[in-house]
């Protein structure tokens, strides 16, 4: 095996240039090496090594048409990875052994508070203690304390206050602050630490990081040219968008909640009013509860000589995170620099604290606002000017949350008190980590816009720029797809079947037109607006999976939710034209015509055109799983004709679309991978590549999603707990509808054993009450009243659920035929004792939060992007639901993917496509928690479609033999 390898040229270059752009990325961390160091490193040199590996094989022919794209892009990438910092200044801590009067001792407590960030922390100092993350001194004093490391941003020193604290100086790059910890309750003070410089280390990590990068793109850019330039094109274009996108939001923070502090007249603030884009609405008028302002104005000679002075409390003070005077710092008050002109901002903590101004033995007292409800927390805005100082101190503090007040898209708020009078000054603090303060500027017509804060990236959030990228990627490859379905049809068309081709465009352009315009922006689902709320709060959670809320916020950072209904009509479009152009190409005059009438009459029965609109999971799997399988079956057809190149972009392009689709659900697995396997089985004739390619699809497919949730979410104890609760929910309706029904035919014993296990996750008393096989209401409503299931409670529902399943088949069977009726878009009636059955159609209608009535409903999608009015017609829309409610059925696309799995000798491909759709649709009989309709949407696709992919398939085959038969 050394010996191919080593005669195989490339693969020796292409690791000898891995192994020296690894080297040239550590380099600069060589003193400071960590193991997210080292993995990146090593993804580098293996990136750099398959790239130069895939140039040496493809030659110099088209380096030149490559080299320049792949140089930019890799600069881009480059710019955007922020580089190496180790210029970080001298940290010195003095625990000066002097205190003031009041204090009962001289301690000090310090710990370093820091973005994350690659490198060692070290503290050095006789004399001092570690508790965990903090360093103490109180003894054998005085004593130093130093400090050698690295620290992310922001950063500072949090020095504790309390009645034993003492005075410490900090000496930070050569500037002291020396500072009186005492303070009669316990508080902190936040020394920042400065901005670390770079030296040539980080530029040499840079060059290494844009030649690799260089070398990786020209490389696979090789490989994609060699397939054709259209490919070369596409993939060029696809890598610089990305890469600009990446670019745009490698600087971008998740909103968070808006803590804003108003300094008003007097009278407290009654309503805040917000402006998303669209004015100042009533939908997002927002009453509020808090105190009032007062404000006290000195006129001193020198204000920089007066300082706050506080008794009962002590003061938190915030960062200026504007930086917004540049005038001489001539001492510290309270933990922030003094400045003429400059200005503080505080938090008193401590109830019935008092403030005053004090130089020397003067005092001037500062008048403060009266607690009341809603107004318990003091804050100050201290500024200092010529010959004046003012303080204005407010109990005016208004919190907004993410989940149905706040959003990135408020551009401008006003808040107003009971007189109708604004706000004169608007502060919009960060009160997590570090902290800080900006000051909101004030508009022409008196609203206050809303200043953008800094915050440190958490994991889910990167993640969610991840996404970013490679959506804007998916649609860059979209349109190539799009662009070559399209030549096919018009090649179909240039050759006489003018009248089918121009049927089935006019059709799908107007079919699909029309559910946009009745939809557009967007169908907002019942809990559609969770992954728009989630990328708000800078966190995932795994009830949707994991890729969902990922891609959703991937989206969201390239605009508005009108983005993924964009796309999705685009997927819908490629999937319907791509299955047409088969047909076209292959196909007898007579079944041509036939299939143009079909698409002419058939997708307004189905729920295309709501799906496509509708945000939600369901949907965008349902898409997503149509063009998959579209996409395997148009390979493994076309596979035989295939170059090297073709198959290897085929395969790579399919492959993505599987991991995509293993982060979106759990259970689209078995459907993916038997999908995979089989037609890998049935068209690689080389049994070496055929294991190989199986192989790869097993381990991608299966690995991808306990890496990606590693990756992003890190608290592993809360992903294993919201796991656990969501797999609770697969198992709990037909258990409860058995005890529902089969009063009667469970013994006593049964019942009580299966009565105590749910009563374990809900309160089974309520869930009886409430059973429908159509939903778990009843479990949300009552989960909460019990713990989170452990382990054991899962292995015993899990028990429980084949125990039932085993012991009483009928009944049990007659629970899940029932919630799967109901997934298929009817009702099975089943009166009380079960006699009789029967099925209707009972589909109800699709919710649409954008049509509510509802205040919150309309505030929420307001504050998320969407217009007062958000619907081209209301009317339009509402009739587009109504329509699909009356009509969408999944029954016969399930009956015609049975009937055409049934066939597999005659159209392999298409019957195992229609076996794959057949095991999705067990997986959800036997473990649906309840009854939703775009569970299955997949199959209103490629019901459709399978049986025009079946006769294609056949065509296909026939011309292939006449033509292998006339050589």
């Amino acid at each position: 095996m050394i010996r191919s390898i080593a005669k195989d040229r490339r693969w020796v270059f292409g690791g000898v240039a891995g192994i020296l752009a690894g080297v040239g990325y550590l380099a600069p961390l060589m003193g400071v090496l960590t193991p997210t160091a080292v993995v990146i490193a090593l993804l580098l040199g293996l990136s750099v090594a398959v790239g130069a590996a895939l140039m040496r094989a493809n030659g110099p022919r088209h380096l030149l048409l490559t080299l320049p794209f792949s140089l930019m892009a890799a600069v881009i990438v480059a710019v955007s990875i922020p580089l190496v910092k180790d210029g970080y200044a001298d940290v010195r801590i003095t625990a000066t052994g002097q205190r003031n009067p009041a204090s009962k001792s001289s301690e000090v407590f310090v710990r370093l508070i820091s973005g994350s960030v690659l490198g060692l922390r070290d503290f050095e100092g006789d004399g001092w203690e570690k508790r965990g993350d903090v360093f103490v001194s109180y003894q054998n004093q005085p004593n130093v304390l130093l400090y050698r490391g690295a620290w992310g941003s922001p950063a500072a020193l949090r020095f504790v206050r309390h009645p034993y604290s003492g005075i410490v100086e900090a000496n930070i790059g050569g500037e002291t602050h020396r500072i009186d910890l005492f303070a009669e309750r316990e508080a902190y003070v936040d020394v920042p630490l400065p901005e670390a410089t770079i030296s040539w280390k980080g530029y040499l990590q840079r060059g290494s990081v844009i030649a690799g990068l260089t070398v990786l793109f020209a490389g696979v850019g090789l490989s994609f040219t060699s397939a054709g330039l259209f490919a070369g094109v596409v993939y060029f274009a696809a890598v610089l968008t990305s890469c600009l996108v990446l670019g745009a939001v490698r600087n971008d923070s998740y909103s968070g909640s808006a803590e804003f502090v108003a300094f008003m007249a007097e009278e407290a603030p009654g309503r805040v009013e917000m402006d998303a884009g669209y004015g100042f609405t009533p939908a997002l008028v927002l009453p509020v509860k808090s105190g009032a302002s007062k404000i006290s104005s000195f006129e001193f000679a020198n204000p920089l000589e007066w300082k706050i002075g506080i008794d009962g409390g002590s003061l938190r003070a915030f960062r200026d995170l504007d930086g917004s005077s540049d005038a001489p710092v001539s001492g510290s008050d309270n933990g922030c620099a003094i400045r003429s002109p400059g200005r503080c901002v505080y938090e008193v903590l401590g109830t019935d604290a008092k403030i005053w101004l004090q130089h020397g033995g003067e005092q001037r007292s500062v008048a403060l606002p009266a607690t009341v409800e809603g107004g318990t927390r003091l804050f100050l805005l201290v500024e200092r000017e010529s010959g004046r100082m003012t303080v204005s101190t407010s109990r005016a503090f208004v919190l907004l949350t993410p989940w149905d007040q706040f959003s990135r898209r408020i551009q401008a708020v006003r808040i107003i008190d009971a007189d109708d009078a604004p706000a004169a000054k608007l502060v919009r603090l960060m009160s997590d980590g570090v902290g800080g303060y900006r000051m909101t500027p004030r508009r022409a017509d008196g609203a206050f816009s809303v200043p953008h804060l800094d915050r440190p990236d958490t994991a889910s959030y990167a993640g969610v720029k991840v996404m970013a990228v490679l959506m804007a990627l998916s649609f860059v490859v979209l349109i190539g797809v799009a662009w070559r379905v399209v030549a096919d049809l018009l090649k179909s068309y240039r050759a006489g079947r003018r009248v089918e081709v121009a049927a089935v465009l006019a059709a799908s352009l107007f079919w699909v037109g029309a559910a946009l315009a009745a939809g557009w922006p967007a169908v907002v689902g019942w809990d559609g607006f969770s992954p728009y709320i989630q990328v708000e709060t800078g966190s995932v959670t795994l009830w949707y999976g994991i890729g969902y809320p990922l891609i959703v916020g991937g989206f969201l950072l390239l605009g508005s939710g009108a983005v993924i209904t964009a796309w999705s009509a685009g997927l819908t479009l490629v999937v319907l034209l791509g299955a047409a152009a088969g047909v076209m190409r292959y196909c007898e005059r007579t079944t041509r015509l036939v299939v143009a009438a079909l698409f002419v009459v058939v997708p307004p029965l189905t729920a295309m055109g709501i799906g496509m609109l509708t945000h939600l999971r369901d949907a965008m799997n349902g898409l997503l799983l149509a063009v998959f399988a579209i996409g395997c079956f148009a390979t493994a057809l076309d596979w035989p004709a295939l170059s090297q190149e073709r198959r290897r972009l085929s395969a790579a392009g399919l492959l993505a679309l599987g991991l995509m689709l293993a982060l979106l659900r759990i259970d689209n697995l078995p459907t993916a991978l038997f999908i995979a396997s089989a037609l890998i089985w049935v068209v690689v004739a080389n049994r070496r590549q055929r294991v190989g390619l199986m192989l790869l699809v097993w381990v991608a497919l299966l690995g991808v999603g306990p890496v990606v949730e590693r990756l992003v979410i890190p608290d592993r104890i809360a992903a294993e707990t919201e796991k656990r609760s969501y797999e609770a929910t697969a198992l709990i309706n037909p258990l409860v509808g058995v005890l529902v029904r089969g009063r009667g035919q469970m013994d006593d014993a049964e019942r009580a054993e299966l009565r105590a296990i749910l009563d374990k996750v809900m309160d089974i008393s309520v869930a009886e009450k409430q059973w429908t096989p159509y939903n778990i209401i009843y479990w949300h409503e009552t989960a909460s009243l019990r713990p989170v299931p452990d382990r054991d409670v899962i292995r015993a529902l899990r028990a429980i659920f084949v125990k039932t399943a085993v012991t009483h088949p009928v009944l049990f069977f007659e629970m899940r035929l029932a919630t799967f009726v109901g997934t298929l878009g009817h009702t099975w009636e089943t009166p009380e004792g079960g006699a009789k059955s029967a099925l209707n159609h009972g589909l109800g209608g699709f919710h649409d939060h954008l049509q509510t009535d509802s205040p919150q409903w309309k505030r929420t999608a307001e504050i998320y992007g969407f217009a007062p009015d958000a619907h081209l017609s209301s009317h339009a829309a509402k009739m587009l639901q109504e329509w699909s409610s009356s009509t969408a059925s999944t029954v016969l696309p399930l009956l015609l993917c049975l009937a055409i799995a049934l066939r597999i000798r005659r159209h392999p491909c298409a019957s195992i496509i229609a076996i794959g759709e057949l095991m999705r649709a067990a997986v959800f009989f036997l473990l649906a928690p309840a009854s939703v309709f775009l569970y299955l949407f997949d199959l209103h696709i490629l019901g459709f479609l399978l049986p025009l992919l079946a006769g294609t398939e056949v065509a296909a085959r026939r011309r292939r033999n006449s033509l292998e038969g006339s050589h």
